[in-house]
């Protein structure tokens, strides 16, 4: 996500996907890990770890077996572990990992065309591919200091 498309410094708490009624309406991703950190350059690299700054990557929320089902308004909430104070200066990097076990884990969530390659993907152990769909999410958190002031932005992000 882009420097621009943020509303400054967060304490980032939750983010959701937009599920689009394509098959299930659930998944179980095994192994699901969320990671968020920092990128100085608006280009991603074909390479998952060279896409952050350095020690900024950052584990937010991880579950052994992750049920995801559509909320409110078919939106999918997931509330993080650990907040993550987002600067206000760089771009925000979301990667998102589960593994594909013996479970349904297939979970269509809503895509836009960025017009650059703003996610880059890897399925089913194949290459690290560079992708200019991304998609539809919600990053809700804590702007600056005072606790009585939200911000929730709707963008899209790094995603299958």
């Amino acid at each position: 996500m882009l420097e621009e498309e943020l509303d400054g410094p967060m304490d980032i708490e939750s983010i959701s996907w937009y599920w689009l009624p394509i098959e299930e309406d659930f998944a179980t991703c095994e192994g699901f890990e969320l990671h968020l950190g920092y990128r100085t350059s608006d280009q991603l690299g074909d390479d998952f770890e060279s896409n952050y700054n350095p020690g900024s990557r950052t584990l937010v929320y991880s579950d052994d077996s992750l049920y995801v089902t559509p909320g409110s308004g078919n939106w999918t909430t997931l509330t993080l572990s650990t907040p993550f104070h987002y600067n206000g200066s760089d771009n925000l990097v979301i990667e998102v990992e589960w593994d594909n076990g013996v479970e349904d884990n297939s979970y269509y969530c809503g895509q836009w065309e960025a017009g650059s390659n703003r996610c880059l993907k890897s399925e089913d152990g194949g290459p690290a591919l560079l992708y200019e769909w991304v998609t539809h999410m919600i990053i809700t958190g804590t702007l600056g200091l005072d606790t009585g002031t939200f911000g929730e932005v709707k963008t899209v992000l790094i995603s299958d």
